[in-house]
């Protein structure tokens, strides 16, 4: 009787390191899933803001586009790379507190891509970062000054209008003219928020 008592315990502490062992193996993998898209995509901000934290000046957009493409993707694991999902981007209605602002993308930073580097049930559903292939992604103009802004991280949420929000908290200007001395700077901080609509919403993330 004790024999067999002891052998249960043994194959019961067995039975649970094994379970562990497995739990611990499938925690450590993480992917992502991303349903309703399989073509085009397109995005709309009514409201893109660059807030210079450091000079106090700041930079508006009411309308930034862009179109791409988008894949549905399976378990893919993470980080995941949604390559050239965005081939365009378009600005109007840009201004600053000193002159009408011009925001162009070079055709050297695109196409950008979607790299996700979480994903999960909960919002925001995806998060991560738009990868630009020169390490420049808007470039902005107003009078004699001029700079670009780079890699800005991105957040998805399932189910609402506005799905995708690009934001930054520590964004560092980058090849500032010498026409923007005393209003923006190599070590100045810009804060971005920028919300899109996304088409088709049909699109989900996990």
């Amino acid at each position: 009787m004790r024999r067999h008592v002891i052998r249960t315990v043994l194959v019961g502490a067995a039975t649970v390191a094994a379970v562990a062992l497995s739990t611990g193996q499938a925690q450590a993998v993480s992917t992502i899933t991303i349903t309703g898209a399989g073509g085009a995509i397109s995005g709309i901000s009514t409201n893109a803001v660059f807030d210079d934290t450091t000079s106090g000046q700041s930079f508006a957009c009411t309308g930034l586009s862009f179109q791409g493409t988008l894949a549905n993707v399976t378990n893919a694991p993470l980080p995941y790379t949604a390559n050239n999902a965005i081939m365009s981007w378009a600005a109007s209605g840009c201004s600053s507190a000193f002159g009408t602002l011009t925001v162009t993308v070079p055709a050297s930073a695109l196409p950008d891509s979607f790299v996700f580097t979480a994903a999960g049930t909960t919002a925001p559903q995806g998060s991560g970062f738009l990868q630009t292939p020169a390490g420049v992604l808007f470039h902005f103009a107003v009078l004699t000054c001029s700079f670009n802004i780079g890699q800005i991280n991105f957040t998805w949420t399932n189910g609402k209008t506005s799905q995708l929000r690009l934001n930054g908290t520590s964004l560092h200007p980058t090849g500032v003219s010498a026409g923007c001395f005393g209003l923006v700077s190599t070590t100045d901080l810009i804060m971005l928020n920028a919300t899109f609509s996304v088409s088709p919403n049909t699109i989900k993330i996990t």
